[in-house]
């Protein structure tokens, strides 16, 4: 984009912003300050797994799950959304690199089947890829429901519709879609739900947000349960989360053959 494109793009934005609530408006002009001020350190890690390697490695974690047990049913999920993500692709959309990766919804498939979860929190939602993962896996559990948290990159009002847009109407029974960020949303949220069981980062990737909803997390934490972080190679505070929580199993997963960890998993039983 030319120089002049971007001044427009930003003027834009700003002129959206101001059109917002006053609650919104700070909301978002903390998470920017965040975004932009937050230190990222170099951390020690460890080497990534690839997703067959690490199912593997939950079966012999997680009681009475075998790898490769819901192969079928995520080949399926996965016909089912291509043409619910052709059409969003084709239209005006948040940004289709807002989306969870495939590695990311198969893993956070499996998981919601092995644990059989009662509550599952996430945050960051864009389209709904991971989203429709894990309701899906909670319908065929028979059990549970998902609770997300999300404010929508600074669009006009008819795109931001689109949040969640993926997921169909006979998933939506069990899924709460709550508009603002974890910083203000996630401790009542956890104090009325209690028990949580999963999970699941992918908001604002700094490390002052992803420590702060670690941190709910385990204190609203029931057993068993799994914490499921996207984009943990930006800074260190998935690592953090280990050292302070101690889990039973903890692990860092490739989203591509050959590439880094960036998908991070913890195991609390």
């Amino acid at each position: 984009m030319s120089t002049s494109g971007q001044s427009k793009s930003k003027s834009k934005k700003f002129v959206e912003l101001l059109k917002r609530p006053p609650a919104e408006i700070v909301e978002r002009v903390r998470n920017w300050a965040e975004g932009r001020f937050d230190t990222f350190g170099s951390v020690e890690r460890p080497a990534a797994l690839s997703l067959p390697k690490l199912l593997v490695k939950l079966g012999e974690v997680l009681p009475n799950y075998i790898p490769g047990q819901f192969d079928e049913e995520i080949a399926l999920l996965r016909r089912e959304l291509a043409d619910r993500q052709e059409a969003v692709a084709l239209g005006e959309n948040l940004g289709l690199f807002h989306d969870g990766s495939p590695i990311l919804g198969e893993l956070l498939y499996s998981v919601t089947r092995a644990l059989r979860p009662r509550v599952v929190v996430e945050t960051g939602v864009a389209h709904g890829v991971t989203s429709c993962h894990i309701l899906s896996a909670l319908a065929r559990n028979g059990l549970g429901t998902l609770d997300s948290i999300d404010l929508p990159p600074l669009v006009d009002k008819e795109v931001e519709n689109t949040v969640g847009v993926l997921v169909p109407h006979h998933l939506r029974e069990r899924w709460t879609l709550h508009r603002g960020t974890s910083r203000n949303l996630l401790v009542p949220l956890c104090e009325r739900l209690r028990g949580l069981n999963l999970f699941i980062h992918d908001s604002l990737h700094t490390r002052s947000t992803m420590l702060f909803e670690f941190q709910v997390a385990l204190k609203y934490m029931a057993r068993p349960a799994a914490i499921v972080s996207d984009d943990i190679g930006m800074n260190g505070a998935f690592r953090r989360l280990i050292e302070i929580s101690k889990p039973t199993f903890s692990a860092e997963v490739r989203r591509a053959e050959g590439g880094e960890g960036q998908v991070g998993i913890c195991v609390f039983l």
